[in-house]
């Protein structure tokens, strides 16, 4: 008996690890955050939704974004220039202390 107890706990030894539950990110810190401008380079004002905020870009001003990587920038409002939907940009590292102009 005690023979067959002890081959039982050496293969519990190797056995597989409970999967983690945790996301990698959070092993590694915090997920990287972009920041970029955006110029709206048309002349009535754009309406887009970053990330999780709305923001309404004002004709010919520069607005500041910090995103986080993968989020999108997509227009929320029809404009003269732009119909809902429009995916304006997706954030990702490169894009860092860039301006993204609208025409």
């Amino acid at each position: 008996m005690v023979l067959g107890a002890s081959l039982l706990a050496s293969e519990v030894v190797y056995a597989a690890p409970v999967a983690m539950k945790s996301p990698m990110h959070a092993l590694y810190g915090r997920e990287k955050l972009v920041k970029f401008n955006v110029r709206n380079a048309t002349d009535s004002p754009i309406k887009v939704k970053a990330g999780d905020l709305e923001v309404t870009l004002p004709p010919g001003k520069d607005v500041p974004l910090k995103l986080p990587v993968g989020s999108k920038v997509v227009v929320q409002e029809a404009s003269t220039h732009y119909t809902p939907g429009n995916v304006l940009t997706d954030v990702y590292p490169e894009l860092s202390d860039a301006t993204l102009v609208l025409k």
